[in-house]
């Protein structure tokens, strides 16, 4: 758990990490325009000391159907954004993956998460199907492999 080796894949298992990659390779390479960086670069310059997202800035990717997810500041924090009726797949983890709900309902086997609750999954493990009846956000947390 403590990041011996090579880190693995950031999201859930080999193929999956493949089938996204392609789909990133899959549009050209486009230069951001240029009024970006000097947002950047003034929000790192002034007295704020912090750099802030909004939930809807970014780059969301879809996961699933009513899936969809934003990495966050490096490969193995991610936002998960559930549409109310989704259902993330069951699936195995190479490292151990930390969830905390931000907003929502989250249902996994008989118990049901909401705001500030805190789910793991072991490195080796496979969680259950995660389901949502009104929908949820969650902050997720892969250790490094």
């Amino acid at each position: 758990m403590s990041g011996e080796q090579n880190q693995g894949p950031w999201f859930v298992d080999e193929e999956t990490d493949q089938y996204l990659a392609s789909l990133d390779l899959a549009m050209p390479a486009d230069e951001p325009p240029d009024a970006l960086w000097a947002r950047i670069a003034g929000s790192l310059a002034g007295d704020k000391g912090h750099v802030g997202l909004r939930l809807n800035e970014g780059r969301w990717r879809e996961f699933a159907p009513g899936v969809e997810y934003k990495r966050l500041w490096n490969r193995n924090t991610l936002l998960l954004r559930c549409a109310p009726g989704a259902a993330v797949p069951d699936h195995e983890h190479r490292t151990y993956e930390h969830a905390v709900m931000v907003s929502g309902d989250l249902m996994v086997e008989d118990q049901v998460f909401g705001p500030g609750d805190y789910q793991g999954t072991p490195a080796g493990g496979t969680h259950p199907i995660w389901r949502t009846r009104t929908g949820c956000l969650v902050l997720v947390h892969y250790e490094a492999a």
